[in-house]
């Protein structure tokens, strides 16, 4: 990612005994290159920031998201909200909202996501209408 945090620091001393000597040509160049240290640890510390915000939330979304009947459910303040595609979640952590089959087709639930389908209208075999 090029500079970061510990180059700033480095450069920084250097700047300011340059400062001191009076070395001006070499003082813009360690300048230029303490802005691009900085402007790296910014952004990388924005990504750390945007990486431990998914991370919270998925912990969070964790202890309410329950797997019933072949699909994901949110529970909240006692109420259940969903359904949420199993495999974009598996796979991906993604809460896609399935939206409602097709019963005459022999499912109940699509995810116009991955394309995969939930809920068999078949009784008795509840993996008959999941296919991709």
């Amino acid at each position: 990612m090029g500079l970061g945090i510990t180059d700033a620091i480095d450069l920084s001393g250097r700047v300011i005994e340059m400062i001191k000597t009076g070395a001006t040509m070499e003082l813009r160049e360690k300048i230029m290159e303490l802005r691009e240290a900085v402007l790296n640890v910014k952004e990388e510390l924005l990504t750390l920031r945007e990486e431990n915000a998914e991370l919270k939330r998925e912990a969070a979304q964790r202890g309410t998201l329950k797997f019933e009947d072949w699909v994901y459910w949110l529970h909240e303040d006692g109420t259940r909200d969903g359904p949420f595609c199993p495999k974009c979640q598996d796979d991906e952590k993604k809460l896609v909202r399935l939206q409602a089959g097709n019963q005459g087709y022999g499912y109940r639930w699509l995810c116009v996501v991955c394309r995969t389908t939930f809920g068999s209208t078949v009784v008795g075999d509840p993996y008959a209408g999941h296919r991709r």
